[in-house]
């Protein structure tokens, strides 16, 4: 059954037909006359023509994919029978089910029947469900159908032509395709179509992470972000898309971002707004503002700033600072722990990351190679870092850090004496029977001799805490000294004290006393045909069930791009089935670095998403305790391998928030 599980969610759009047209493909449209359908001021169900600006704003509502960025919207229902065209009142009627019910005389008895036979062609469909939209700072107007739909080309003309001439916007109209078989379908169609470079290109605003947020408007330069000395108190203006961010009360951006980029994720984990505006830079109001304390509110629609007093400020901060630190597992046993012994029991030896990680083998051995894990894989546990410190005095040096007053309160000297400790940690000599074990388990794999060697902290990838992008990993060879294993070891060790990391978790009150660093180690991939991260969760709209999947090709990354880098994102929605030929995949950008073509061909994608459905099957099983752990989504990383195209999946993660964010 293609359709049926989680469709009650499902409120995106459809489509609908009247009579067939005869135009000519490249015939002009004329302009139709405004004429208002509607003449009074009272609500209506529904309207069968849209004729004038009040026609639709007496319909319409937000749009029901946030991806597709500042825009209204109107449902529109297509009876294939009758040839009846609806326009429903989006404020009464939510769900095109809801005008099914109330005004097709559809019951509880009809309602799987009804979703499953009008999502695509069957021989019971009768109507064509779909949606309107109009997207701001632009003429652009596309009819849009939901991604799994694969309504026949002569049934997508009919529908385009009746509504082109249903409404006085008519020969602005153009089909937006959610994926590439929608595009070949309108191709066919001969009916003139939208790309995703046509809705974005004239948008100025965009909303990424919802919220409201206080504090002091400081106007930063996007390099120079990661290092200034900015405090949770304060908002970000700035000129781009900066590298890092430190713990802040929000940011205000110039440049577009994906949900899954460095800045939001790191927004999303605190629960900070994040929007961008084009004109943030040399916006007068912002300008304005600049210095003062402020209020700014983020919707996926718009925004506003004020000045603030600061009563109401100081009340917000406490009502609305972290909730309680969360307690750092750590367990001291020593000796490297095997890829077998990897699992949730082993998170308070080895941290969450490599914990998870051997959940993730433990599943990838029943796909009968659908997907795998990197091979080779073991875990350095945090005894190990924990006794280097103390063999090499490192861990006085830590509590000497820690008591002294003067680096609490002066960031300037703080960021310094923690870079002096990670140049210690570097330096230090490593136990030669803690190599001897790790270079013995690196040969042990048999094939693999250049390992990446990856922070899993017990400060990270906690469902109360997830740390991502603080910590750092390193490769390391055993034939090549210029990437030695050792420096690998010590350089991750090293990160568990980076300023960003020290800022972060001092933010949110952990106790810096038990922070410790464990080491996953797995083969690496010098040839990577693709990378990217994937949620399990439709972050553009919660109530919508869909996973985001960002990816890029090759290394380059999809949560800090180079400057004007543009990453693949993809939607895909994981019903029931394992329809390989066409799954349900709606396309929202392509990469820039591809020349228009996908990073992920469409069964890629597909494999990739029935898999993260496994894992979430998976973990969902994993904290039965912890409903939210699973609700909130999942963090997935995954790499195909660039000889073979085989699909890896390297690390899954808890999301510790559910934010809605727009494209």
């Amino acid at each position: 059954m293609k359709h049926v599980l989680c469709i009650a969610s499902l409120s995106i759009a459809f489509l609908g037909a009247c009579e067939q047209s005869s135009r000519l493909v490249g015939e002009s449209v004329p302009e139709p006359a405004q004429v208002c359908t509607n003449t009074g001021n009272d609500s209506v169900d529904y309207l069968t023509r849209i004729g004038c600006e009040a026609d639709w704003s007496l319909l319409d509502g937000p749009p029901m994919n946030a991806a597709h960025g500042r825009a209204t919207t109107t449902k529109f229902v297509f009876d294939l029978d009758s040839g009846r065209l609806w326009f429903p009142n989006a404020k009464l009627f939510p769900l095109h089910w809801d005008f099914a019910v109330a005004r097709l005389g559809l019951g509880p008895k009809d309602y799987y029947s009804f979703w499953y036979h009008q999502y695509y062609e069957s021989p019971k469909r009768r109507y064509v469900l779909g949606t309107l939209n109009r997207y701001e700072g632009s003429n652009l107007c596309t009819m849009q159908l939901f991604p799994g739909d694969d309504l026949a080309p002569e049934r997508l003309a009919r529908v385009f032509h009746v509504l082109r001439d249903s409404v006085w916007f008519g020969r602005d109209l153009k089909f937006l395709p959610p994926n590439e078989a929608s595009v070949s379908r309108g191709a066919i169609a001969g009916i003139p179509m939208a790309t995703a470079d046509e809705v974005y290109k004239d948008q100025t605003f965009q909303g990424l992470n919802t919220g409201t947020a206080y504090g002091t408007l400081v106007r930063v330069s996007s390099d120079l972000v990661g290092t200034a000395l900015l405090s949770p108190h304060d908002i970000v203006l700035t000129d781009g898309i900066p590298n890092d961010l430190p713990v802040v009360a929000g940011v205000v951006t110039v440049d577009f971002q994906t949900p899954l980029s460095h800045v939001n994720v790191l927004s999303r984990n605190r629960g900070t707004p994040n929007m961008a505006l084009r004109t943030a830079w040399t916006d007068s109001v912002m300008g304005s503002l600049v210095g003062r304390l402020v209020r700014l509110q983020v919707d996926l629609d718009g925004y506003s700033i004020r000045e603030a007093d600061p009563a109401e400020a100081r009340a917000f901060w406490a009502a609305n600072g972290p909730g309680e630190p969360p307690d750092l597992p750590l367990d001291t046993t020593k000796g490297l722990v095997s890829l077998s012994d990897l699992g949730r029991g082993a998170l308070p030896r080895v941290g969450a990351k490599a914990a998870n990680f051997g959940e993730l083998a433990r599943l990838a051995k029943q796909t009968k190679g659908d997907w795998k894990v990197p091979e080779g894989g073991f875990a350095i546990p945090f005894a190990s870092y924990l006794d280097h410190m103390r063999r090499n005095g490192l861990d006085r040096l830590v509590d000497s850090f820690l008591a002294d007053s003067a680096l609490s309160s002066n960031a300037t000297l703080r960021k310094g004496a923690l870079e002096a400790l990670q140049s210690k940690i570097v330096a230090a000599p490593v136990d030669p029977s803690l190599l001897a074990a790790v270079a013995a388990a690196i040969r042990a794999n048999g094939t693999y001799t250049r390992m990446r060697f990856r922070s899993s902290t017990n400060a990270e990838d906690l469902a109360a805490f997830n740390g991502a992008g603080l910590y750092s990993s390193f490769t390391g060879d055993l034939d090549d000294p210029k990437k030695s294993i050792i420096d690998a070891i010590r350089k991750t060790w090293a990160s568990l004290w980076e300023f960003r990391a020290y800022e972060e978790r001092d933010y949110y009150r952990i106790d810096q006393n038990r922070v410790a660093m464990g080491i996953l180690v797995h083969r690496s991939f010098p040839d990577e045909g693709a990378n990217g991260v994937a949620i399990t969760t439709n972050l553009y709209d919660p109530d919508y069930f869909g996973y985001v999947i960002n990816a890029q090709v090759g290394e380059v990354s999809v949560v800090d791009p180079p400057a004007g880098v543009v990453t693949e994102q993809q939607i895909f929605y994981p019903f029931d089935s394992t329809d390989f030929n066409e799954p349900s995949i709606e396309t929202i950008t392509r990469s820039s670095l591809t020349a228009g073509l996908p990073v992920l061909s469409q069964r890629e994608t597909a494999k990739l998403g029935y898999a993260l459905k496994e894992v979430e099957r998976w973990f969902s099983t994993l904290e039965p305790s912890e409903p939210d752990w699973i609700r909130n989504g999942l963090d997935v990383e995954f790499k195909i391998d660039g000889a073979t195209r085989q699909l890896y999946l390297k690390q899954a993660r808890p999301l510790p928030v559910r934010q809605t964010v727009a494209k």
